[in-house]
């Protein structure tokens, strides 16, 4: 490899639905509310709802449970001494549903939940999502 080439890093889409839960506990898709992407070997998702489309969102692991996470924000830092480039707001929380193959989601303004699936788009094992369509 050339000093000047990059290796391309894989990028991963996960679909973002809003759904209800059914007494039997599966998860009844409403439509896509939105995408998240996730960066081979980067530990955050980037989260992008359609509803505002003008915002990022970032799904960052919880560091002492691997089934949690947080919503988050950033914005640029205003104190050019400051030594962080970005100052990180928690918006909402989020925790892992194995059963169901997806993340539910909790902004903390949204009075319903999104679900986000754990199987990447594309993916040949994304059918076993058991999102009801």
């Amino acid at each position: 490899m050339k000093v000047n080439e990059q290796k391309k890093l894989e990028t991963y889409r996960f679909k973002i639905v809003k759904g209800e839960k059914q007494q039997d506990g599966k998860i009844e898709k409403s439509y896509q509310a939105g995408v998240a992407i996730l960066l081979e070997g980067q530990p955050n998702y980037s989260l992008h709802l359609y509803m505002l489309q003008n915002e990022e969102f970032f799904l960052v692991p919880h560091k002492k449970d691997p089934e949690r996470y947080f919503i988050m924000t950033r914005q640029p830092t205003k104190n050019p001494y400051k030594r962080a480039k970005y100052s990180w707001n928690i918006v909402g929380l989020a925790k892992t549903n194995c059963r169901q193959g997806c993340i539910e989601l909790y902004f903390d303004l949204f009075n319903v939940p999104l679900y986000m699936s754990i199987f990447p788009q594309g993916n040949s094992i994304a059918h076993e999502l058991k999102l009801a369509a």
